[in-house]
């Protein structure tokens, strides 16, 4: 439904002739969002017609709510499944993906499009802008750009929690449980019990490297 409304415009402009150059549809931003996006568009644009292109800075896409057990530990071997190329993201390959971090966006005339510019110079012609850039986790989160910086900040951090006698997570939601409950020697179904939030699927009990220590105000039980 949101790729027609997208797409709405442009059917509406003068008929295709055999020369006239195709228009591009930029996506910036390649999350959740911007993905579903570009994902549904490969699907529905005339590739005759159009250009699909997806601008990112990574050459990967990564799923934030799960980096914060990614970087406690390798449980399930969770970093297969959150960070992946765009390879697949396309429909019948009716796209392409553009690496490179947007510094502005320059628009035309109303209906007109516009253009963006990469941090690099390079300036990309659109007919249709989608902006998807999300948000951005802070410290041990934030990915580097490369797959290799990325494998080495994920491989540090993972060495700094397995060797450090204390960790102590402020908050008791989908993250700090889901992310760093194998630290807290509990099974997901006792950290059920002890936080309303359900956010583990499946007994882990036998990966627990610290006792658990949950704190209220000023209290804590053992």
């Amino acid at each position: 439904l949101f790729a027609s409304f997208l797409l709405a415009p442009l059917r509406n402009r003068q008929p295709h002739t055999l020369m006239a150059p195709k228009k591009n549809i930029v996506v910036v931003g390649g999350g959740s969002g911007g993905t579903l996006v570009a994902r549904e568009l490969s699907q529905k644009i005339d590739a005759s017609r159009f250009n699909l292109i997806l601008v990112n800075d990574r050459t990967f896409y990564s799923h934030l709510p799960a980096l914060a057990r990614i970087m406690v530990s390798d449980v399930d071997q969770l970093s297969e499944k959150a960070l992946f190329k765009f390879d697949k993201l396309f429909v019948n390959g009716n796209g392409t993906t553009k690496v490179g971090r947007v510094v502005s966006v320059t628009e035309g005339a109303p209906g007109k499009g516009g253009e963006i510019t990469l941090e690099n110079g390079e300036r990309i012609e659109y007919a249709v802008l989608v902006m998807a850039t999300g948000s951005r986790w802070p410290d041990f989160i934030e990915l580097p750009q490369t797959e290799s910086d990325t494998k080495a900040h994920i491989g540090s951090w993972r060495d700094s929690f397995s060797g450090a006698r204390h960790v102590v997570v402020v908050g008791g939601g989908a993250v700090g449980i889901g992310g760093f409950y194998p630290f807290y020697g509990v099974s997901a179904d006792n950290v059920d019990n002890l936080f309303l939030h359900r956010t583990c699927g499946r007994d882990q009990g036998g990966l627990p490297r610290m006792s658990f220590d949950p704190i209220s105000g000023s209290s804590s039980a053992h």
